[in-house]
């Protein structure tokens, strides 16, 4: 039977082509030659493909695609240069331990028979390496960075998708199902103007004896600074072809109208996305989100997450991308992670967690962070920035993080100019008095470094640095990670609190959803007396609003608070 579809397959993608050559000829847009020889390319890769697998790699089926988008996707996307590109050819090492050098072979013969470098003119090199993956096995990283080659090249900032999206098109009992493209990047035509400069020393690994071997991409490589760019929208062209028509009553991704579910209205429910797309029958409709190459759907049922991951992958095939069927996840309602972070819609709920490898890696870097905040040498700077990264990772799950991460923000740039010794930026006006007196601004603690210009191997904490880590701490001491509620299941309950502070006193009194009201009132201490009043005035209510909630007045209530000026709402959120 797969033997019988693949040949059905394989078919229908060769009568697709010859169709719609005879409409170009047709319609008064003769097919060149140079488009014949690429629709060949990608009908050989058809040809030789498997049930399981592209075997000879694959190439997009750009008269498949989208009228406006053929061109790119059949020749690549165009690219701007901001500089003249220069000449760089060091030779590449090759890697001292056997093991990992067999490895680095076999990547390397992996893109050489899939044609995914060819032989041509190349007037620069790309170095390459390789990064651990799993226990045994690598994962190849084309730099052009140190060529020079990303410094001339200019992408344009693009959005990806959060966990956020996701738990939008989500209600407590949904499945989810998700799919991986394979060879991400590889699927994606280079555009002739670049593959002069994206060259790959393979001599190390292929040349014999002093024979030089050089190769250039056809295809966006990791590494280079507008693949990921390229390849994520030829991917978002690809999301509209699987979603498809919304009134098609056959189609898995309908929707009928977009329903919004707003705080403040009479039929505002808390266990309801505030906007979410809605069928015919008012259920939420399925979705797909893809994030670079992991693409997640969801649906009502299992069935039709089922059906949804199907689609998208028909869809995928249908294209000319990989679907990489062995990364397959059978739908749930508690699958793994996606965008690293892991939704639960089961027992009527929708929380969000981490993994435990992460938890544990957190509570590893925190202590990190502890260990060497006294040190005398001061905090590896790069290896504080590394942890900076995972943390604002992991603040994407745990939102309550995002307060704490201040302190570890300003002690990484505490050393550069027109900072005060809290590590904040000064005025604008400032800064300026600043330079004119010292443009070299030296520290003895970084062995007189010129701070504008050349970044430390080592910082110093800046005094806020030690209380967001132990917040941190606090946040992160269960063994297991929590769950995060993102969905309150109450419906309709409403608390109004009011209070205010003066220099000596305070007072707060809330209403709570059986018209009952507490009330308390009292007097500051004398250190909090010396404090602001702004900060005297959050004090009052953030305080209460944790003491109802260890009352238990709180549970499963979704709780918005109102400030009455703008510098307790700036302090609040920050």
């Amino acid at each position: 039977m797969r033997k019988y579809l693949l040949r059905a397959w394989k078919v229908r993608v060769w009568k697709s082509y010859l169709v719609w050559e005879v409409n170009e000829n047709t319609c008064g847009r003769t097919v060149d030659d140079e488009t014949k020889e690429d629709a060949w390319d990608c009908l050989s890769r058809c040809f030789h493909a498997t049930w399981w697998a592209w075997d000879h790699g694959s190439r997009p089926f750009f008269w498949r695609w989208p009228k406006d988008y053929q061109a790119k996707i059949q020749y690549g996307v165009p690219v701007w240069f901001k500089s003249e590109v220069k000449r760089w050819t060091c030779k590449q090492k090759r890697v001292p331990s056997s093991i990992v050098a067999s490895l680095i072979r076999d990547k390397l013969n992996n893109i050489r028979t899939k044609g995914y470098v060819e032989k041509g003119e190349i007037c620069s090199l790309m170095s390459y390496f390789n990064v651990p993956k799993g226990k045994d096995d690598i994962r190849m990283v084309y730099d052009g960075t140190k060529s020079g080659l990303n410094e001339s090249l200019w992408a344009p900032w693009f959005p990806l998708p959060t966990v956020e999206g996701l738990i939008r098109s989500l209600d407590a009992g949904f499945s989810m199902a998700d799919n991986d493209v394979g060879e991400m990047f590889h699927n994606f035509v280079l555009h002739k103007d670049l593959r002069r400069f994206c060259g790959l020393d393979v001599s190390p690994y292929f040349g014999k004896g002093n024979t030089r071997t050089w190769e250039r991409w056809t295809r966006l490589a990791m590494g280079l600074r507008n693949s990921p760019y390229n390849a994520v929208q030829g991917m978002m062209i690809a999301k509209e072809v699987i979603v498809g028509e919304r009134t098609d009553r056959k189609n898995i991704f309908r929707w009928e109208t977009v329903c919004t579910n707003l705080p403040g209205t009479q039929t505002y429910e808390p266990c309801k996305s505030w906007v979410r797309k809605v069928r015919a029958d008012g259920v939420t409709a399925a979705d797909v989100f893809i994030y670079v190459d992991d693409v997640r759907t969801s649906a009502p049922t299992k069935d039709e997450a089922w059906e949804a991951a199907q689609r998208t992958s028909s869809t995928l095939g249908f294209l000319g991308l990989q679907d990489a069927a062995r990364k397959r996840r059978e739908p749930g309602q508690e699958t793994g992670a996606w965008t690293g972070s892991v939704v639960w819609t089961s027992n009527d709920k929708i929380v969000v967690l981490t993994t435990q490898e992460k938890w544990d890696k957190t509570k590893s870097h925190l202590k990190w962070i502890r260990e060497n905040m006294n040190n005398p040498q001061g905090m590896d700077s790069k290896k504080l920035q590394s942890i900076r990264g995972f943390l604002v990772y992991i603040a994407r799950t745990y939102t309550s993080f995002v307060p704490y991460l201040k302190g570890i923000h300003a002690t990484i740039d505490s050393w550069r100019p027109g900072r005060s010794g809290d590590g904040w930026k000064y005025k604008q006006s400032k800064q300026l008095v600043i330079y004119e007196v010292d443009t070299i601004l030296s520290d003895a603690k970084f062995g007189m470094v010129q701070l504008n210009k050349d970044e430390p191997a080592y910082v110093f904490p800046v005094p806020r640095l030690a209380s967001d880590i132990h917040c941190l701490s606090e946040l992160t001491s269960m063994d297991f990670p929590p769950h995060r509620q993102v969905r309150m299941i109450k419906e309709g309950k409403v608390i109004y609190g009011f209070g205010d502070a003066s220099k000596q006193g305070f007072g707060i009194s809330v209403e709570l959803s059986d018209k009952s009201v507490l009330w308390r009132s009292g007097k500051f201490t004398t250190i909090v007396q010396e404090q602001s009043s702004n900060f005297r005035e959050l004090l009052n209510l953030v305080e209460y609003i944790e003491d109802i909630f260890t009352q238990g007045l709180l549970d499963n209530c979704e709780l918005f608070m109102f400030t009455d000026n703008a510098t307790a709402e700036a302090a609040y959120f920050k």
